[in-house]
């Protein structure tokens, strides 16, 4: 697990995990439809998880942390793993 504490841009590859704070952000998915691609996050803070989904140029709230700007998306393919740029708002 990474600890971004710091305001610059951090990758985290599909099934990696970031702790923002005291909230520990998995990469739960990274996938696309026909409007763009997406990724699903998994929040833990103490006992309580939340499932957030974003696109990019979207910024989420993460609990008791603030809000995380989705800058960049890359979908998961057969050939590669997905992964999601992020950085605090």
């Amino acid at each position: 697990m990474m600890d971004e504490s710091m305001g610059s841009p951090v990758v985290v590859e599909q099934a990696g995990q970031i702790s923002f704070g005291r909230t520990a952000v998995a990469i739960h998915r990274t996938l696309s439809d026909e409007h763009s691609p997406y990724a699903v996050m998994r929040c833990r803070h103490g006992d309580e998880v939340v499932d957030l989904a974003a696109r990019p140029g979207q910024a989420v709230d993460i609990p008791a942390a603030g809000p995380v700007l989705v800058v960049e998306v890359r979908a998961s393919t057969q050939e590669r793993r997905g992964a999601v740029l992020l950085q605090l708002a």
